[in-house]
Parts: C-alpha cells; sequence; structure tokens
C-alpha cells in the first residue's frame, strides 16, 4: 500500500492518495485498487475504485461521495492524535544513535507503546482484510482485541533542532481468533481464524509549516451531499 497526504492542521484540510496492490483469496489474481480522499471547508469528498468494480461508491450516479466531515474521520485520516498516544504511552524509550534524512540531523528513537496505542494505531492504516480487521460490505469493521496483540515497536528519526518527526516506523504483530476469512452472515459477526497477523507502516513527513492548497477535481465539485 502506498499513501500519500498533505494536511493543513490549522485549516482543517487534507488531500490524501491511496493505492493498494493485493492478492487473497478473494482476487487469487490480484487486485488493484485506489482511493482519493479530500477534506476542505467541513467536507469529505471520496473516491474508490479497484480493477473488479469501476466504482466503489454507495451512490452510483455519482462516483464521488460527499459529506460532512466529522472529528473522528479527520482524527483517523490525519492520524496525528495516534502517533501522540505512541510517544505519550510509551513503556520504554532509547536513543540509538544519529542519522540524516533528506538532508535533516536526526535522532534515532526506538519506543514501545501501550497495546492499546498500538492497537488503535493499526485500526486506521486502511488495512482492506486481515486476521485483525475483519470485511463488511461497505468497509472495514476492526475487531482487534487486547488479548490478541503480541508485541510492536516504534523508531522516530526526529530533527536535532525543532524536535518534528521526519520518519517513523512502525511494527505491530497480533495472534488469536479475532475474525478475517469469508463473509458468511448478514450482519456480519466475525469468524474464526487462528492466524498470525502482522503490520508494518513507514511513513515519512516533510514540508513542515508550508503552504497547504487543496484542489479539488470537477467531479468533486459536481458532487452531492449525502
Amino acid at each position: 500500500m502506498e499513501q500519500t497526504k498533505i494536511v493543513s492542521i490549522a485549516g482543517k484540510k487534507m488531500g490524501m492518495n491511496m493505492t493498494i496492490d493485493e492478492s487473497g483469496d478473494y482476487y487469487p489474481e490480484g487486485d488493484n485498487s485506489s482511493t482519493e480522499m479530500y477534506f476542505t471547508d467541513g467536507w469529505e469528498y471520496y473516491k474508490a475504485t479497484s480493477s473488479h468494480v469501476v466504482n466503489l461508491s454507495p451512490y452510483p450516479s455519482n462516483p464521488r461521495d460527499k459529506t460532512k466531515l466529522t472529528d473522528e474521520l479527520w482524527a483517523r485520516e490525519t492520524q496525528i492524535s495516534f502517533y501522540t498516544e505512541l510517544l505519550k504511552t510509551a513503556t520504554t524509550s532509547d536513543l540509538l544513535g544519529n542519522e540524516t534524512v533528506n538532508g535533516v540531523d536526526c535522532y534515532i528513537l526506538s519506543i514501545v507503546p501501550s497495546t492499546q496505542a498500538m492497537i488503535d494505531w493499526v485500526v486506521p492504516q486502511e488495512q482492506p482484510e486481515g486476521p485483525q480487521i475483519d470485511i463488511m460490505f461497505g468497509g472495514g469493521i476492526p475487531v482487534v482485541r487486547a488479548n490478541a496483540y503480541q508485541s510492536g515497536s516504534v523508531k522516530l528519526w526526529v530533527d536535532k533542532n525543532t524536535f518534528l518527526i521526519q520518519k517513523a516506523l512502525v511494527n505491530s504483530d497480533f495472534m488469536g481468533n479475532v475474525g478475517g476469512g469469508h463473509i458468511t452472515t448478514v450482519p456480519h459477526t466475525p469468524t474464526t481464524n487462528p492466524a498470525n497477523s502482522g503490520f508494518e507502516g513507514q511513513i515519512s513527513f516533510s514540508a513542515y509549516n508550508q503552504p497547504v492548497t487543496i484542489q479539488l477535481p470537477q467531479e468533486a465539485l459536481d458532487a452531492q451531499e449525502h
């Protein structure tokens, strides 16, 4: 999965593009999907497509959904609060050394956050399926349980001058009967699937305190509220 985001905290604006290349039980030959999401002026504009379904919107008349932006969605997509919790709940921390990231001199910090902070980080990572993120029509249903968590770690590259994060590497491992598998009932209940699941995220941060311009596509400008 590759994802790019431009975020303005003060203006509460965001532009996001994401692509996922995957294969599995549902599409053994593979599936390519893409998502566009924009936050501006208190609205969310969303579009998702895949190589198997041209338009994943529940509103076929317009492939671009327009809905009111909620505080929950803002927190989930910008992820600032999740990284704050990873730092605040760290049970151990170690300074591993120094490294230059994109021309910036950084400290390398290793931390072990709390179980709940790691779970909260995994849920909004847009994982399409897996033993810890169950699938339901219309979106993913988080079914992560604390007793399935095995281990996790975070490495942060922090600017020596500003103390702003330049890069993060997050790893977490789970094991247990916590969902996954095929959809068998509607409404859906998590199916038993004793399996291991590992999540790894590498995130780069750049262009702090730079002006942010969110340019909406024409079809987003034409979208109707839902």
